[in-house]
Parts: structure tokens; sequence; C-alpha cells
């Protein structure tokens, strides 16, 4: 059954490749070779850009190749994965950049030439400056191949791009279930309830949130207090003059006479700084609500909880906090009493981009050091090879981690951002022999705005989702994996 699903699954991505080839002439594109695969996580959207490039040098083999990637993870997962589909005489051939080096080497006028530009992650390069990526302003290329699992973007930013790279093939969420191309999962969110004290603090900031943020009107306002602050890149006006313009809107000039006691009120609550000050109210507390609602202490437990209910699980921890993802793997580690000097023995091991460097003795009692590199390089070798049973992440492996016997995923906080949703789920749902139904367990703080992010990133998911209020509520029973013994730990 498994190499049936690889040989429908090799069939289809041939499919996509023949749109993509032929995007003109089926009249999807406005060039042949000119296109975007909008294909689920986990269908192989890698390996039908590698399979292109084959086919190419095939044809020529001084054809060459540019891949951007949104971040560095993703760049050392490009360059391995060149290795395993490329024959080695065509590795020179490639080049693998993150959209900021692309950037910062054009700064000068510089262009990049190739004859086939690989945009993975798409969604990543909707902004102004990143467009030019496919206008010839940074990179020359005969033909360009765009890669996501979300093209849609919630601010309808893919407008910008569907004129230049529009979707030639798409596999969705549905067609992957079914045909068996990604795991099929079971989703639950959890009800988390706040401390009395977070839920005080939660409180408070919300009323200090809603005064401030009430002053800038119904229409966007948390959009108008962002360009106040930053200004606006579409326009070209500056915070401060986007400040004075609302100021006026809002009746203040600057020949007010303040002996009046109205265009004294005036100016006490519509002078461009008062606004100024509204916004970076609104911003303060809106950033140390997110804080609370990213460290709330319950989550710790609950995911403990998750964790420990389900043991055989090799499993994936999402959060919004480095701090967050330290504190869960500690306790999770304190649990089965770990030893926190050997540090190659874990549970469960964490990853991310702020991780301290680690001093310990070796074997001989020597002073030994592992910095932030070679620590997310063993984080990730340990939960491949079952060494870890858990890894402990902020936001660093929304996209590019790819184990495919992960089985459980815990989200303990996310943004509302369907991106993100889509992503996080994309890094259990792989497929893997013999894999189980996968389990995804999402934990909210139950009548927050984080229940509303929630909602909001699950709006347009086609699958069954169960809310509950409790993690014994959780009905999943999945099959205990024998090769799996947690004394060998």
């Amino acid at each position: 059954m498994a190499i049936q699903i690889q040989q429908k699954r090799f069939d289809r991505q041939l499919q996509g490749i023949e749109n993509w080839k032929k995007a003109k002439e089926l009249g999807l594109s406005h060039s042949n070779g000119w296109g975007t695969l909008h294909w689920e996580t986990g269908t192989g959207k890698t390996f039908a850009a590698c399979t292109i490039a084959n086919k190419m040098l095939e044809r020529n083999n001084a054809y060459s190749f540019i891949v951007v990637v949104p971040g560095e993870e993703l760049e050392k997962q490009w360059k391995n994965e060149i290795k395993s589909f490329v024959k080695e005489e065509h590795h020179n051939n490639f080049r693998v950049l993150t959209v900021h080096k692309i950037i910062q080497s054009c700064a000068n006028g510089k262009r990049f030439l190739c004859n086939l530009l690989i945009a993975d992650e798409l969604h990543e390069y909707y902004t102004e400056d990143r467009l030019n990526l496919f206008n010839s302003t940074y990179v020359v290329t005969n033909w360009c191949l765009g890669l996501t699992a979300t093209y849609e973007d919630n601010e309808n930013r893919h407008k910008n791009i569907q004129k230049i790279l529009p979707v030639v093939d798409r596999i969705d969420t549905e067609e992957a279930l079914r045909e068996g191309y990604v795991s099929k999962y079971i989703e639950y969110n959890v009800a988390i309830p706040f401390t009395d004290e977070e839920k005080s603090n939660y409180v408070v900031l919300s009323n200090i949130i809603a005064k401030n943020l009430g002053k800038f009107g119904k229409n966007k306002p948390l959009e108008l207090v962002s360009k106040i602050l930053s200004g606006d890149s579409k326009t070209g006006k500056t915070g401060k003059e986007i400040a004075y313009a609302y100021a006026y809107y809002n009746g203040w000039r600057k020949d007010l006479n303040i002996t009046k006691p109205e265009e004294l009120s005036i100016h006490e609550q519509w002078s461009p700084f008062k606004i100024i000050g509204y916004a970076k109210t609104v911003m303060d507390n809106v950033r140390e609500r997110k804080d609370l609602i990213y460290k709330a202490i319950n989550k710790i437990h609950y995911a403990k909880e998750v964790v420990l209910k389900f043991d055989t699980l090799k499993t994936i921890c999402f959060s919004q906090s480095t701090q967050f993802a330290d504190y869960l793997a500690t306790v999770i580690n304190q649990h089965y009493n770990s030893n926190k000097e050997q540090i190659d023995n874990k549970v469960c091991v964490v990853y991310h981009s702020k991780l301290n460097t680690i001093i310990y003795l070796d074997e001989k009692g020597k002073e030994k050091k592992k910095g932030k590199t070679v620590l997310k390089r063993e984080a990730i070798q340990a939960i491949k090879s079952g060494k870890a049973r858990v890894i402990s992440t902020a936001s660093s492996l929304d996209r590019g981690f790819d184990v495919k016997d992960i089985s459980l995923a815990i989200t303990t906080s996310g943004t509302q951002n369907p991106t993100q949703y889509s992503q996080r789920r994309g890094r259990a749902i792989r497929v893997e022999e013999n894999k189980d139904i996968v389990l995804i367990v999402n934990l909210y703080l139950q009548g927050t705005i984080e229940e509303s992010w929630l909602r909001k990133r699950q709006a347009k998911s086609n699958n069954v989702i169960y809310w509950v209020n409790k993690v014994q509520d959780i009905n999943y029973t999945p099959k205990r994996n024998d090769t799996f013994n947690l004394e060998e730990i």
C-alpha cells in the first residue's frame, strides 16, 4: 500500500510539473515555466523542484539555479535536499540563498543571473521590496517556480504576486488527506485557565488597550496605530506625518487658542504628540498582554500532561516564547529525573534561536563548551534518531523541519495567522510507513483574545476539531511503538 501511495503521489507531482512547464499553453500563466505549485505541506514541493532541475540538466548541464529561502534553517535543509536528489556533478549548478542575502548583495545595483529561480515559501515574499526578486531588479532568470502551502494571504497581499507567479497547480489539504499524500490527523483544542493573578493582569491590560485604541476609530484602528509608530511604506509618509494628519482630522491645528476651554480640550486630547502617546500605550500593552498569554503558567502544566499521557509518541511542542520553550523542556526532563549535567541524555530537547552556550566537564574532567549552532544540530539529531522523544521550540521550526515519525504536535500558543497554523500542522502530518493517525493538540486561554486567534487560524480547516476542557477528554489511543524504550534514553 505504501508503494502504491508513493507512486500515486509521484504521478500527481509529475502532473503539477507538466502544468508548470506548459502554463501558458494551458492558460494558467503569462509564460511557460512561470508559476506556483500551491501544495499542502508534505506533498513533495522540494522533490518536485529538484525533479524539474534534473530534467533541465539532462538537456543542458550548464543550466544554473538559484533557490531563495526565508531563513538560514531552510538554507541548510535545501543544501541537504540537493545533495539527496541531484547528482553530485551538478551540485555546483545550484546556489541556495536567503532573501536577506540577495537583497543585501543587490544594494549597490548588483544582480544575480540564473536559468531557473526557485522561490521556496513564496508567501514570505509578498512585501514590496521582496517582490523585486521577480521583476529582474535582484535576479534575472529565464524561468521561475514558486513553492508554497499557503498562497493566499490574510491581508490579500498575494494579489501582488498573482500576475507574476499565479498558481498553476493546487494540492489542497482535502486532496492530500484523501489520497494519502499526508497522514490523517485528529485535532483537539484544550481550554486553559489563567491563574487568578494572570487573569487580573489580563483584564487591566485589556482595559488599557481598549481605552487607548478607541481613540483611533472603528476602521482598522490597530493598523493606524502601527502606521503612526512606524510610517506607511505604501505612501512613504512618516509616522509623525500620519499623526499630524490624524490630529487635523480630529479638529486640532497649530494655531489653537488654548485660552479658550473648548480649544484647550482639543489640544489636550488630539495634539499629534498625544496621538503618538496613545499609539505607544496601545502597542506597549499589546506586547505585554501577548507575553502574558504566551507564558501562562498553566500551559506548562497542561503541555506536560499531554506529553505524559501520550508517552509513546514522538512529539513537537510549539510556543511563541523561547523562555517558555526552555522552561517546558526543563519541567518535562525533571519529571523523568533527567540529570542536568548529562546534556546528551534528555527526554525533551530544545531548539530555538536564543539557546545559551553550555559549559560542562568531559569524561576527563576537562571544561568544554557547546554553542548555539552545535546545540541546535544535536537537538535535531536527537529527535530524528529517537534519542529524545520530545522537541520544544518557539517558532524556529514552524517551517523546514522534516521528521516524518512525529506523531504528536502540541501548540501552546500561536498567532491568528492561518499560514503559521498550516505550517505547524505540516511538521506532524508528513507520511511515514506504519505511522498512526497524528494527534494535534492546541492549548488556548478560554475567554481571551487567544481563543479568537485560534478560531481565526482554524477558520478554513475542513478537518473535525474537538473543543474540550481537560486533557483527560482527549479521546485518542495510539498504537504503542515497541521499538521505543524510555529506559534507554
